[in-house]
């Protein structure tokens, strides 16, 4: 007997300890593979929604992390319907309507992306990155205003949220309300000083206003924090483009390219700077290149039609400006550059007509408002043609250009002194102002 019960003693031990093994096992496995899905392994997040182990509450994490995985592999739709599934278990988690309107919006779905976002903070009104997020959003549909509402909500929530205040910049940008941008960007900055985006975004903020030093000095602190910021050497070309160092833009457009051969806007802009020397081949070259890799870039056609037209290709560049409104009819730019084909052909009314559609859909647009009035001056209609110079000098007061038309209207007309005015204002803006120093030398006087 006692046999027996020393045996039925080893035996419940026994069996005891391989439970226990087994229980341990099962929790191991499981907090493995909690681990692996954690840190966005698609095999352990898995294994547990398979398991048939897991609560309906850990089941909504399982498919919410799993979905997280799917993201960041770029497999927005397995995510979007691992949130869906997330979200069927537990309607009020806010992190997987928030997850579920990124993958929205890295699919393009915008509208969708809003609306889950908002659910988001809806239901956590504290987290200052779902404000962000969906200011992004908004931003990427043009709602600049919403954007900049988002973020600074964002930055309310969390003061040193520099992608907050970096993002906000751009939108701020995007309105053309640079002081505001560049106090954002500098914000960011601040908080963040090895921050290479920010710097690059201030330097085109600094450009549009014409502050190109500040905004070469940014750029090239934005590469030396990223040597390999393609867009920082593009932006550093432009403001080297408008200082008129052509070979200096030349150069950083060259090295952007060759960090991204894929950057059309980098070619465009290299065309731009070789338009400008003359070599017009090489401009050509560019601009299709650019077209090549984004063939529905309207200012690659605007431009390649351009340096077609000046090489004296009037078929190509006629082809090339239809092509461009063919794609948006409602581009100014590409009626101002016909008007300027027109004029070089001597068909002054239809010249007229195109830069009149430029400025119907521009209204600020000063050099088809310049060109229009030389073009009447040409037909010998200056008294017309002076509202369109007045306009142009109100639109371009730093245009040599517009002073120089309006200089030559108003010499025609009799108007000595208004005349002596503005060309030596055209000369005051360009010392090498040909036609304003012809006038001068015509009416006798001194610059």
């Amino acid at each position: 007997m006692r046999k027996f019960l020393i045996g039925l003693a080893v035996a419940a031990a026994g069996f005891l300890l391989v439970t226990a093994v087994a229980v341990f096992v099962v929790q191991y496995t499981r907090y493995s593979n909690m681990t692996k899905c954690l840190h966005y392994d698609l095999a352990g997040c898995t294994a547990l929604i398979q398991s048939g182990r897991e609560s309906v509450a850990d089941l909504a994490i399982d498919y919410y992390n799993r979905g997280n995985a799917y993201n960041r592999t770029g497999r927005h739709d397995a995510a979007i319907a691992d949130y869906v599934k997330a979200i069927a278990l537990n309607p009020d988690f806010a992190a997987a309507y928030g997850n579920r309107g990124s993958a929205y919006g890295r699919d393009g779905r915008n509208d969708d992306a809003i609306a889950d976002y908002t659910r988001a903070i809806a239901l956590r009104p504290d987290v200052a990155t779902t404000y962000h997020d969906r200011g992004l959003v908004y931003a990427r549909k043009g709602a600049y205003d919403e954007a900049i509402a988002d973020y600074t909500r964002a930055v309310a929530l969390k003061h040193d949220f520099a992608n907050a205040y970096d993002s906000r910049g751009t939108a701020y940008d995007a309105k053309h309300l640079y002081d505001e941008a560049i106090a954002d960007y500098t914000q960011a900055i601040t908080l963040r000083p090895d921050y290479p985006a920010a710097y690059y975004n201030r330097g085109r903020a600094y450009i549009g206003k014409g502050l190109f030093d500040d905004a070469i000095a940014d750029d090239t602190k934005a590469i030396a924090l990223k040597a390999d910021f393609a867009g920082a050497y593009d932006n550093r070309g432009l403001a080297y483009d408008r200082k008129g160092l052509d070979d200096l833009a030349i150069d950083d457009f060259t090295k952007g390219i060759a960090i991204d051969p894929g950057f059309a806007a980098a070619y465009l802009h290299r065309g731009f700077a070789y338009e400008r020397k003359n070599l017009n081949d090489q401009a050509i070259a560019d601009f299709t290149r650019a077209i090549e890799l984004k063939p529905d870039l309207v200012a690659g056609y605007n431009y390649r039609g351009s340096a077609y037209d000046r090489k004296g290709l009037r078929d190509e560049a006629l082809a090339d400006y239809d092509r461009s409104i063919a794609l948006n009819p409602n581009d100014a730019v590409v009626y101002y550059l016909r008007g300027i084909f027109y004029r070089r052909e001597g068909f002054n009314d239809q010249a007229i007509a195109e830069y009149t559609r430029a400025i119907e859909i521009n209204p600020n647009f000063g050099r088809a408002y310049n060109n229009r009035a030389w073009t009447y001056h040409l037909k010998g209609e200056d008294a017309t043609g002076l509202p369109d110079a007045e306009k142009a000098v109100e639109l371009a007061p730093k245009e040599a250009n517009s002073f120089g038309t309006r200089g030559e209207i108003n010499e025609s007309l009799g108007l000595r002194d208004a005349a002596i005015a503005d060309y030596r204002a055209a000369l005051a803006l360009d010392p090498h102002h040909q036609s304003a120093e012809d006038g001068l030398k015509r009416l006798g006087v001194a610059p």
